[in-house]
């Protein structure tokens, strides 16, 4: 069995898993997210736990936020980080600007930019 890690992309109305064999992607969903914050959260967790039972995940990559931050996408994060416990998941934060200096040398600046690089890079991801 090759080692999967799962990233997940948290937005205000959407998340995204992105699970690599090794280097290789090898599965990927989008889930639309209620505007109603309880409900939002309530799909966030079962699409995690979902995600995390139906493939053998070793880790977990997050993007990083601030503790003063409580957007919905930052109390989502907070859901995850339990399922990721409880399931003895460990978590590889990701600050936002660590990420874009990875793809280009400059930096991107943009999460567009960065659709952009990974859509030339990964073809099937041009569809999200």
């Amino acid at each position: 069995m090759m080692p999967k890690l799962v990233a997940f992309d948290l937005g205000k109305r959407t998340i995204t898993s992105a699970i690599f064999s090794e280097t290789a992607l090898s599965f990927w969903e989008v889930r639309t997210l209620s505007n109603e914050f309880d409900r939002a959260l309530a799909s966030v967790s079962g699409f995690v736990r979902w995600t995390v039972e139906s493939f053998p995940v070793q880790a977990i990559a997050l993007e990083s936020f601030p503790p003063e931050d409580q957007s919905r996408a930052a109390r989502f994060a907070g859901a995850i980080i339990e399922i990721a416990r409880t399931k003895g998941i460990p978590i590889h934060w990701v600050a936002r600007d660590e990420l874009y200096r990875s793809f280009a040398h400059p930096p991107v600046r943009s999460r567009a930019e960065l659709r952009e690089i990974l859509s030339e890079r990964i073809p099937k991801l041009a569809v999200m």
